[in-house]
């Protein structure tokens, strides 16, 4: 999601608001919804994406019908976000079951076993579900769509130079609105499939930093989606590292160090040469322009 956005030219920092909206949708659906388990599932999937869509809508129209920058936007919708679940999660008209009235935190009910996602622990041989499964493939179809399709190129057009787009026909309230709300489906559909495959419920502090770290692995790779996976395993295997090294004694705080150095020392040495690049390119022309003066 955080690719689709940076493609086309918008710096969605949001994500954790529209994990949050989007998973409010997908309790709601996983535990109201009627049908057996997996319409309940499908429905908590597709629910948690209409949320975060939905929610990151909200930002791009603010964007192209008033205006308003989408960092800014997207960034202090995240914590409406969160009080928008937190009023939710103690209402037993919306997502608080009735006999969870008083406890603290609030949280929703379970999400039944059988709307629950499927475990491959036979196949791999470590506890996991195929939301990892669905990772990839929403992974290799958002690459396909980027390189393959005119919409994909379009949308790369967008981001490299919205005057030359306007010129070649995009507009640009469509494809970035469009490239928005598919951003923040994506992270409705992460809180889902969060929900569904591993905590099983809803509290204040669900989200736990996932959306952040979704918008880092995309800036460490470098908006590619062939480099999404491979980068956003090594982020979960330093998160999970650093809670083992918790359990012996060693800071946690440690691993967000190291996080932080890996994310700088793939940033800025793109930034160096561009801007040296800038600069070569600066000098020649000062000289082509002194040397037709003389």
């Amino acid at each position: 999601g955080a690719v689709l956005a940076n493609r086309a030219g918008l710096f969605n920092i949001g994500q954790e608001g529209q994990l949050t909206i989007g998973v409010g949708f997908a309790v709601w659906a996983a535990i109201s919804f009627p049908g057996p388990g997996p319409v309940k599932l499908v429905a908590a999937l597709i629910a948690g994406g209409i949320g975060g869509g939905l929610w990151a809508g909200i930002a791009a129209v603010l964007r192209y019908r008033f205006s308003v920058n989408e960092v800014i936007a997207t960034l202090l919708f995240n914590f409406v976000a969160f009080q928008a679940l937190n009023y939710a999660l103690d209402r037993t008209w919306l997502l608080k079951p009735d006999d969870l009235v008083g406890a603290l935190p609030p949280q929703s009910g379970p999400v039944g076993v059988d709307a629950r996602l499927p475990r491959m622990d036979s196949l791999l041989g470590v506890p996991a579900h195929i939301g990892i499964l669905l990772a990839l493939a929403l992974t290799a179809l958002v690459g396909f769509v980027l390189v393959r399709s005119s919409w994909g190129a379009r949308l790369r057009l967008l981001g490299a130079s919205a005057p030359l787009a306007h010129r070649a026909g995009v507009r640009a309230w469509l494809m970035g609105g469009a490239a928005l709300m598919l951003a923040g489906a994506a992270a409705g559909v992460a809180g889902s499939v969060m929900l569904t495959g591993v905590v099983y419920r809803v509290d204040p502090g669900f989200s736990n930093n996932v959306g952040w770290t979704g918008l880092l692995v995309a800036l460490v790779a470098r908006d590619r989606p062939a480099a999404v996976a491979p980068v956003a395993l090594a982020f979960g295997a330093m998160q999970a590292g650093g809670n083992l090294l918790a359990s012996t004694g060693v800071p946690r705080y440690l691993v967000d160090i190291v996080t932080a150095l890996v994310v700088l020392a793939a940033i800025f040495p793109p930034v160096l040469l561009e801007l040296r690049e800038r600069r070569r390119i600066h000098r020649e022309s000062l000289a082509a322009g002194d040397a037709h003066d003389q």
